[in-house]
């Protein structure tokens, strides 16, 4: 039964551990630029592309309300990721998921490259390959 014990508790901080070394990344459309290490609302980073390509399994994106290109080639998708969870909806002063009000705070991924027609547009969007 000592063992038992053992083995919970282990599973227990081992769980516990793994939780509290995932990141939450913040990304604004509105900064300037990437230069923010993206660790909260003041220091976001300005492209969800980069946001994506930082985050490992465990973490978090959050996305300010905005629109989004993954790019300026056809061929530019936003890559997501095994075991990160993308969240928008977001006005860019909250502390938790529950409180973004995604309804009024629109947050757009657009293919939108070019001119206002079809035919320049990214081929893909969002790719989601062996989540």
């Amino acid at each position: 039964m000592k063992n038992f014990y053992k083995l919970i508790t282990l599973l227990l901080f081992i769980t516990l551990s793994t939780n509290l070394m995932a990141t939450t990344i913040y990304v604004d459309a509105s900064k300037t630029d990437d230069t923010g290490n993206g660790l909260s609302w003041a220091t976001a980073k300005q492209s969800l592309q980069i946001a994506l390509g930082l985050a490992v399994s465990g973490d978090q994106i959050w996305v300010k309300a905005g629109t989004y290109k993954p790019g300026n080639l056809r061929n530019n998708c936003f890559g997501l990721r095994s075991g990160v969870s993308v969240y928008g909806g977001f006005a860019g002063t909250e502390t938790s998921v529950s409180e973004r009000v995604i309804f009024t705070n629109e947050t757009i991924l657009s293919g939108e490259i070019g001119a206002a027609t079809n035919t320049d547009n990214c081929c893909i969007v969002v790719l989601s390959n062996s989540i």
